[in-house]
């Protein structure tokens, strides 16, 4: 599941029919379609970024909850941005 590169992870389905979730799997109590994930927010999944780019990015992405700035910049460009940021 925690595989880089988003061609060889485990899909949702198979990971909630995994024997390691068996216990927590409850398909009567699953969404099957939530809400799709936007590709500017997984643009980096694109490139072949260097461990101070991740760090960067996380730094980016704590920022969000703690500065007013940075999530008025991450709206601005995600507006005007929708693939990424990173192309």
């Amino acid at each position: 599941m925690l595989t880089y590169d988003p061609e060889d992870r485990i899909t949702i389905n198979n990971a909630l029919a995994h024997p390691y979730l068996s216990q927590l799997h409850y398909p009567d109590d699953e969404p099957v379609m939530g809400e799709i994930v936007s590709a500017y927010d997984f643009d980096f999944e694109k490139f072949n970024l260097t461990k101070d780019d991740f760090k960067e990015l996380i730094y980016e992405e704590i920022s969000l909850y703690h500065s007013d700035e940075a999530a008025y910049e991450y709206i601005k460009n995600k507006r005007d941005f929708p693939d990424g940021v990173l192309h």
